[in-house]
């Protein structure tokens, strides 16, 4: 009777084994599915967000430029690296509001710019410009400038303004060796190369349009020097 009984324990302990040995394969094989539906879930989601970010990416002027936002702001940058106007390495990022493609300011003329000599902005105080309030225009213009490697110096176009803004005189008949950009208001937006001085030019706003208006010059500017062959784009 107690081999019976001791037989009878010795094969329920068997089988409390096998199920329990069965228990525990399955418990492994729903972990790995768990497991490797996670992995799935993870790639696909990295996928998702890696198709997401190349998609707002565009190439335009041989710069690849991504779609941001700074806040609730859409911006366009643009990493630009090599060698500045000056021979000196630059690596700066190219900020614009506007989408570079779409610019429908008109350029009259040829943009370029006397590398060797400072380039001058000369800015007119009218009551449609400082009505604007586009200061981070020329702060981002003159950044710009900057990390092309030019030295961008201010002035006044006329002698009254000159005058009161203790700024020197710089317009387009007293500066005829060096770059001058005026910037004035008028009745629209443009980028126009004067007549009697080639190396003038008049930035006219209208409408408030300074920041589409400068960017337009930044993107021009590029143009120029890339086809001068002085800046790589990585």
């Amino acid at each position: 009777m107690e081999k019976e009984e001791k037989v009878t324990e010795e094969i329920k302990d068997i089988n409390t084994e096998e199920k329990s040995e069965n228990v525990d394969k399955k418990t492994i094989k729903q972990v790995s599915w768990f497991f490797g539906l996670l992995v799935l879930l993870l790639i696909a989601l990295f996928a998702g967000a890696w198709v997401s970010h190349e998609s707002q990416k565009f190439d335009y002027i041989g710069l690849t430029f991504q779609k941001e936002k700074f806040g609730e702001i859409p911006i366009y940058t643009s990493q630009i690296t090599g060698y500045g106007v000056n021979g000196l390495p630059m690596n700066f990022k190219l900020v614009l509001r506007n989408d570079p493609t779409k610019s429908e300011i008109p350029i009259e003329g040829d943009v370029n710019f006397i590398k060797s000599k400072p380039v001058y902005l000369s800015i007119d105080s009218s009551p449609e410009l400082l009505s604007c309030g586009d200061g981070i225009a020329m702060i981002s213009f003159g950044y710009f400038m900057s990390g092309l490697g030019f030295d961008l110096k201010t002035g006044a176009p006329t002698k009254e303004i000159s005058q009161l803004s203790n700024q020197p005189l710089i317009n387009c008949e007293n500066t005829k060796a060096s770059t001058v950009l005026i910037l004035t208001s008028g009745n629209e937006t443009k980028i126009s190369q004067t007549k009697n001085n080639s190396n003038c030019y008049m930035l006219t706003v209208n409408n408030c349009e300074t920041i589409p208006l400068m960017e337009t010059l930044e993107i021009e500017t590029l143009k120029k020097v890339k086809n001068n062959g002085i800046w790589l784009n990585c």
